[in-house]
């Protein structure tokens, strides 16, 4: 799920300026969480470092990227929708539930995503940076 999750944002942002991805089992995916407060091995919930240092988890992280979404009028305005009607305890409630079962639902990859050739300069490598 997170990889195709990565796959639509790529996708969707094809001059690769607004997002950039490290996975979360990474030393960098793992000193974002400290960052954010969280515990470095906590895998629950996707994480969005917003510019100004704000950190989204849950729902909150998912529907920020699909309000990104300038190029998809269909996921940006239902990302924008759903914020707005449903009270952010139902959303987070409903994301732990998809976050809970997506390995039943989509199978388990076993090797890691290091990010295609057209795509690796979105992919923040540990050597890249160093947050500690």
């Amino acid at each position: 799920m997170c990889n195709r999750a990565v796959d639509v944002a790529a996708d969707r942002d094809p001059e690769g300026n607004k997002f950039r991805f490290a996975a979360l089992q990474s030393n960098v995916g793992r000193n974002l969480l400290v960052f954010c407060g969280r515990s470095a091995d906590d895998l629950s919930s996707m994480v969005v470092v917003k510019n100004d240092g704000i950190c989204l988890t849950e729902s909150d992280a998912a529907l920020f990227v699909g309000k990104a979404l300038d190029t998809s009028p269909l996921i940006k305005g239902a990302s924008s929708v759903v914020s707005g009607l449903i009270p952010k305890a139902v959303r987070d409630a409903a994301y732990g539930v998809v976050a809970g079962n997506r390995y039943r639902v989509l199978g388990r990859r076993d090797e890691l995503r290091l990010g295609d050739d057209n795509r690796a300069d979105r992919f923040v490598s540990d050597a890249a940076t160093n947050l500690s």
